[in-house]
């Protein structure tokens, strides 16, 4: 049977990454991608990780929600905001993730390459990142 991790400790994990900057396909603290902090975070707390860098830079957004939901469990949009939930984010030009970290904020890593600040940690605002929130889920071994 696999531990069930706090949501606190996988916060923690993604905090520990701050400053981290940005590399597409990256997954370590000298350069991580979205999907990299994700990956890496979940990883440091001993959860399972069916991790793939296999993905361009154009976004795939079927394919994206696809692995998501292959990976994860969805959460209704009645529990979303929950910390340590794995944020979908969509513009019609590219896709992005994030985990929520509490009042109402998120960790994420963002580019590109040499001009993005790389990980870093946002209010989920009405004007910007809220209104291109997609959908989010839960890691299965995180406590529910």
């Amino acid at each position: 049977m696999s531990r069930h991790v706090p949501s606190s400790e996988i916060i923690a994990a993604a905090r520990r990454y701050k400053g981290t900057p940005f590399r597409h396909q990256g997954r370590s603290a000298r350069g991580l991608d979205c999907l990299g902090l994700l990956a890496v975070s979940f990883m440091d707390v001993g959860m399972a990780v069916d991790d793939e860098t296999n993905y361009g830079r154009q976004p795939e957004l079927f394919k994206l929600k696809a692995a998501l939901d292959r990976r994860f469990i969805r959460v209704p949009r009645a529990q979303h905001f929950h910390t340590g939930l794995v944020a979908l984010f969509y513009d019609i030009s590219w896709l992005h993730v994030g985990l929520m970290t509490g009042n109402n904020k998120f960790i994420h890593s963002r580019g590109p390459e040499e001009i993005g600040p790389g990980v870093v940690e946002h209010i989920l605002d009405a004007k910007s990142w809220a209104p291109r929130l997609l959908r989010m889920w839960r890691h299965p071994q995180m406590e529910w």
